[in-house]
């Protein structure tokens, strides 16, 4: 929560009780990266049944795929 907090994305408001009450809010630039997410979460769940053929394609293949060469 601390690096969401660091990068803009959310507020914390701490009450000094016992034990201490913290209250976590979206901030705008918060609410604004939601859209994107929001996005990738929809063409995921529309893409799933492809990419579980894709795993299956995958694991089918008699011979692994030969080694990528180091960048």
């Amino acid at each position: 929560m601390r690096g969401l907090e660091r990068a803009g994305l959310v507020s914390r408001t701490v009450t000094p009780t016992v034990p201490p009450c913290v209250d976590s809010a979206l901030t705008a630039l918060g609410e604004e990266r939601m859209e994107p997410i929001a996005m990738l979460a929809t063409w995921a769940l529309r893409r799933r049944e492809a990419v579980k053929q894709a795993h299956a394609a995958y694991d089918a293949r008699e011979e692994p795929p030969a080694p990528r060469e180091p960048r």
